[in-house]
Protein backbone atom coordinates (compact mmCIF):
# COMPACT_ATOMS: atom_id res chain seq x y z
CA UNK A 1 0.00 0.00 0.00
CA UNK A 2 1.28 3.21 -1.01
CA UNK A 3 1.93 5.96 2.17
CA UNK A 4 0.93 9.04 1.67
CA UNK A 5 4.45 10.64 2.76
CA UNK A 6 6.11 8.73 -0.16
CA UNK A 7 3.99 9.55 -2.32
CA UNK A 8 5.16 12.68 -1.04
CA UNK A 9 8.92 12.19 -1.42
CA UNK A 10 8.28 10.97 -4.84
CA UNK A 11 6.41 14.56 -5.65
CA UNK A 12 8.92 16.32 -4.54
CA UNK A 13 11.93 14.13 -5.74
CA UNK A 14 10.30 15.36 -9.80
CA UNK A 15 9.97 18.48 -8.61
CA UNK A 16 13.54 19.23 -7.60
CA UNK A 17 14.93 16.72 -10.54
CA UNK A 18 12.74 17.53 -13.53
CA UNK A 19 9.56 20.51 -12.68
CA UNK A 20 12.15 22.95 -11.65
CA UNK A 21 13.15 23.04 -15.34
CA UNK A 22 9.99 22.52 -16.86
CA UNK A 23 7.17 24.41 -14.70
CA UNK A 24 8.53 27.61 -15.58
CA UNK A 25 8.27 27.26 -19.37
CA UNK A 26 5.37 25.53 -19.25
CA UNK A 27 2.93 26.52 -16.67
CA UNK A 28 4.81 30.10 -16.09
CA UNK A 29 5.62 29.17 -12.12
CA UNK A 30 7.86 27.07 -10.29
CA UNK A 31 6.98 24.15 -8.40
CA UNK A 32 5.56 24.66 -4.73
CA UNK A 33 7.26 21.86 -3.89
CA UNK A 34 10.51 24.40 -3.93
CA UNK A 35 8.30 26.79 -1.45
CA UNK A 36 7.81 23.82 0.67
CA UNK A 37 11.35 23.31 1.11
CA UNK A 38 12.04 26.36 1.92
CA UNK A 39 14.16 27.42 -1.07
CA UNK A 40 13.96 30.96 -2.20
CA UNK A 41 14.53 31.84 -6.15
CA UNK A 42 16.11 35.38 -7.32
CA UNK A 43 12.90 36.04 -9.24
CA UNK A 44 12.20 39.45 -10.65
CA UNK A 45 8.90 40.92 -12.25
CA UNK A 46 8.92 40.23 -16.02
CA UNK A 47 10.91 37.15 -15.40
CA UNK A 48 8.28 34.03 -15.96
CA UNK A 49 6.85 35.88 -19.04
CA UNK A 50 10.50 35.58 -20.41
CA UNK A 51 10.60 31.88 -19.07
CA UNK A 52 6.97 30.48 -19.77
CA UNK A 53 7.56 30.40 -23.98
CA UNK A 54 7.19 27.09 -25.15
CA UNK A 55 10.39 25.48 -27.20
CA UNK A 56 10.38 24.09 -30.27
CA UNK A 57 11.75 20.63 -28.41
CA UNK A 58 12.59 18.99 -25.23
CA UNK A 59 15.86 17.00 -24.69
CA UNK A 60 15.68 14.05 -22.46
CA UNK A 61 18.86 12.76 -21.00
CA UNK A 62 17.76 9.36 -19.12
CA UNK A 63 20.05 6.42 -17.72
CA UNK A 64 18.15 5.10 -14.68
CA UNK A 65 15.68 5.60 -11.94
CA UNK A 66 15.85 4.65 -8.03
CA UNK A 67 13.05 4.04 -5.71
CA UNK A 68 13.00 6.29 -2.72
CA UNK A 69 10.74 7.45 0.70
CA UNK A 70 10.16 10.11 2.52
CA UNK A 71 12.67 10.62 5.05
CA UNK A 72 12.59 13.77 7.58
CA UNK A 73 16.16 14.30 8.04
CA UNK A 74 17.46 13.59 4.64
CA UNK A 75 18.27 16.06 1.69
CA UNK A 76 15.32 17.27 0.42
CA UNK A 77 13.41 15.16 2.60
CA UNK A 78 13.98 11.80 0.25
CA UNK A 79 16.07 8.83 0.45
CA UNK A 80 16.90 6.41 -1.98
CA UNK A 81 15.92 2.73 -1.24
CA UNK A 82 18.35 -0.14 -2.82
CA UNK A 83 17.32 -1.98 -5.95
CA UNK A 84 17.22 -5.45 -7.42
CA UNK A 85 18.11 -4.78 -10.84
CA UNK A 86 21.19 -5.06 -12.87
CA UNK A 87 23.72 -2.34 -12.07
CA UNK A 88 25.77 -1.04 -14.79
CA UNK A 89 29.54 -0.22 -14.02
CA UNK A 90 28.80 3.14 -12.51
CA UNK A 91 26.55 1.00 -10.52
CA UNK A 92 23.36 2.47 -11.77
CA UNK A 93 20.15 0.34 -11.76
CA UNK A 94 18.88 -1.05 -15.33
CA UNK A 95 15.23 -0.74 -15.55
CA UNK A 96 13.79 0.09 -19.38
CA UNK A 97 10.41 0.60 -17.88
CA UNK A 98 11.34 3.89 -15.96
CA UNK A 99 12.02 5.49 -19.55
CA UNK A 100 8.97 4.46 -21.12
CA UNK A 101 6.58 5.89 -18.02
CA UNK A 102 9.33 9.46 -18.31
CA UNK A 103 8.20 10.00 -21.92
CA UNK A 104 4.41 9.18 -21.64
CA UNK A 105 4.26 11.34 -17.81
CA UNK A 106 6.15 14.14 -20.66
CA UNK A 107 3.81 13.46 -23.16
CA UNK A 108 1.04 14.80 -20.94
CA UNK A 109 3.10 17.20 -18.41
CA UNK A 110 4.11 19.21 -22.48
CA UNK A 111 1.02 18.68 -24.21
CA UNK A 112 3.05 16.23 -26.48
CA UNK A 113 6.04 18.58 -27.12
CA UNK A 114 8.65 16.68 -29.76
CA UNK A 115 11.11 14.85 -27.92
CA UNK A 116 14.40 14.08 -28.51
CA UNK A 117 16.13 11.57 -26.10
CA UNK A 118 19.67 13.55 -26.60
CA UNK A 119 21.08 11.07 -24.12
CA UNK A 120 20.89 7.23 -22.95
CA UNK A 121 23.78 5.01 -22.73
CA UNK A 122 25.61 2.19 -20.00
CA UNK A 123 28.72 2.19 -19.15
CA UNK A 124 30.24 -1.40 -18.61
CA UNK A 125 33.72 -3.25 -18.04
CA UNK A 126 34.70 -2.94 -21.42
CA UNK A 127 37.69 -5.56 -22.86
CA UNK A 128 39.51 -5.04 -25.71
CA UNK A 129 40.04 -8.84 -27.47
CA UNK A 130 43.50 -9.77 -29.28
CA UNK A 131 41.53 -9.46 -32.28
CA UNK A 132 40.59 -5.97 -31.83
CA UNK A 133 37.04 -6.39 -30.68
CA UNK A 134 34.79 -5.54 -27.77
CA UNK A 135 31.78 -7.88 -26.81
CA UNK A 136 29.65 -5.53 -24.83
CA UNK A 137 26.63 -7.82 -24.69
CA UNK A 138 25.11 -6.36 -21.89
CA UNK A 139 25.37 -3.02 -23.53
CA UNK A 140 23.42 -3.87 -26.71
CA UNK A 141 20.95 -5.46 -24.51
CA UNK A 142 20.49 -2.19 -22.47
CA UNK A 143 19.92 -0.02 -25.96
CA UNK A 144 17.70 -2.56 -27.36
CA UNK A 145 15.41 -2.40 -24.36
CA UNK A 146 15.68 0.90 -24.46
CA UNK A 147 15.18 1.41 -27.44
CA UNK A 148 12.07 -0.77 -27.49
CA UNK A 149 10.66 1.21 -24.31
CA UNK A 150 10.57 4.52 -26.96
CA UNK A 151 8.90 2.56 -29.77
CA UNK A 152 6.10 1.34 -27.45
CA UNK A 153 6.23 5.45 -26.10
CA UNK A 154 5.80 6.25 -30.03
CA UNK A 155 2.93 4.18 -30.05
CA UNK A 156 1.40 5.73 -26.86
CA UNK A 157 1.45 8.90 -28.80
CA UNK A 158 4.54 10.10 -27.56
CA UNK A 159 5.70 12.59 -29.58
CA UNK A 160 9.38 11.41 -29.78
CA UNK A 161 11.53 12.29 -32.53
CA UNK A 162 14.82 10.94 -32.44
CA UNK A 163 17.05 9.07 -30.04
CA UNK A 164 21.43 9.64 -29.29
CA UNK A 165 23.30 7.50 -27.81
CA UNK A 166 25.53 8.13 -25.54
CA UNK A 167 28.27 8.29 -26.50
CA UNK A 168 30.06 7.71 -29.81
CA UNK A 169 33.34 7.13 -27.75
CA UNK A 170 35.05 6.31 -24.99
CA UNK A 171 35.57 9.67 -23.20
CA UNK A 172 36.79 11.64 -20.05
CA UNK A 173 33.48 10.84 -17.44
CA UNK A 174 33.52 14.03 -15.22
CA UNK A 175 32.98 12.03 -11.85
CA UNK A 176 35.62 9.77 -12.77
CA UNK A 177 37.83 10.02 -15.44
CA UNK A 178 39.49 7.79 -17.83
CA UNK A 179 38.36 4.70 -15.44
CA UNK A 180 34.44 4.66 -17.02
CA UNK A 181 33.65 3.54 -20.46
CA UNK A 182 30.52 4.37 -22.30
CA UNK A 183 30.84 4.49 -25.78
CA UNK A 184 30.28 2.42 -28.93
CA UNK A 185 33.61 2.67 -30.10
CA UNK A 186 36.87 1.44 -28.02
CA UNK A 187 39.33 4.13 -27.28
CA UNK A 188 42.87 3.32 -26.24
CA UNK A 189 43.97 5.87 -24.26
CA UNK A 190 47.76 5.24 -24.70
CA UNK A 191 47.77 5.25 -28.73
CA UNK A 192 44.37 7.02 -29.62
CA UNK A 193 43.38 3.86 -31.95
CA UNK A 194 39.86 3.15 -32.15
CA UNK A 195 37.79 -0.18 -31.98
CA UNK A 196 33.77 -0.44 -33.22
CA UNK A 197 32.41 -2.62 -30.14
CA UNK A 198 29.70 -5.10 -30.82
CA UNK A 199 27.44 -2.21 -29.94
CA UNK A 200 28.42 -0.34 -32.52
CA UNK A 201 27.44 -2.99 -35.14
CA UNK A 202 24.03 -3.51 -33.57
CA UNK A 203 23.16 0.05 -33.93
CA UNK A 204 24.66 -0.09 -37.32
CA UNK A 205 22.04 -2.60 -38.47
CA UNK A 206 19.22 -0.94 -36.44
CA UNK A 207 19.66 2.11 -38.22
CA UNK A 208 19.81 0.39 -41.35
CA UNK A 209 16.07 -0.98 -40.41
CA UNK A 210 16.79 -4.77 -38.83
CA UNK A 211 14.82 -4.85 -35.72
CA UNK A 212 11.72 -5.60 -34.20
CA UNK A 213 10.80 -2.08 -34.00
Amino acid sequence: MEKEQDILAARIARAVDTEVFLSPIFKGVYPKELDDLGYTLPIEDGDMELINVRPDFIGVNYYNEHPIVYDEASYNRTRALPTWERTTNINWPVDEKDLYRQLTWLRDYTDNIPIYVTENGSCEDDKLTPDGRVHDKDRIIYIDKHLHAISDAIKDNCNVKGYFVWSFIDNYEWAFGYTKRFGIVYCDYKTLKRYPKDSAYYLRDVIAGFGDF
